[in-house]
Parts: C-alpha cells; structure tokens; sequence
C-alpha cells in the first residue's frame, strides 16, 4: 500500500506542477501577443499567474527564463495559428 500511495502522491505532484506550467505559459504567451483582446485577458490573469510564480520553489520558478518563455511563446504561437486555421472536424497533432 505505502508503493501505492507514494506513486499516488508522485502523480499528483507532476499534475499539479504541469497545471501550474500550463498556467504560466499560457498567461505569457497572451502577454506577449500584438493583439489587444489577448493583451487583455492576460491582464485579467496577472494576479494568479504572479501568486503561481510566488508559491513555486526556487528550482521550478527558475527554469521560466526569457529564453524558454520566448521560445515556448513561438511554439504557442505556431500552434494557434494552426489550429485557428482548422475546419470542423479536422484536428491537430502536436509531436513533443
């Protein structure tokens, strides 16, 4: 049972740390964006992305450096423009 819980509890901590990743990378990403409804909709957001940052320990809020946001912000974008241009029942596959 204890095997059980700590990979319970090892699960649970990567979704929470994926959640907070998602989180932060999607309020950067609209924060970088040319277009004002974007711009402001991250506005909306800078509260809890900010109390995000400030509750992760140092090792995780350190790996969000200019250089992995700015490249996570071109993929993002990339990404968008893609999907935007899909027709109903059409998809998209991303390759990690």
């Amino acid at each position: 049972m204890k095997r059980g819980t700590s990979l319970a509890d090892a699960g649970y901590k990567d979704a929470m740390r994926s959640e907070r990743a998602t989180y932060v990378c999607w309020f950067n990403w609209l924060s970088a964006s040319p277009k004002p409804a974007l711009k402001d909709r991250a506005k909306k957001m800078v509260d809890t992305a900010k109390s995000i940052l400030a509750a992760m320990p140092n090792n995780e809020r350190n790996q969000y450096s200019p250089e992995t946001i700015a490249r996570i912000n071109t993929k993002m974008e990339s990404v968008s423009r893609q999907w935007a241009e899909l027709r109903v029942g059409q998809y998209l596959e991303l390759t990690w």
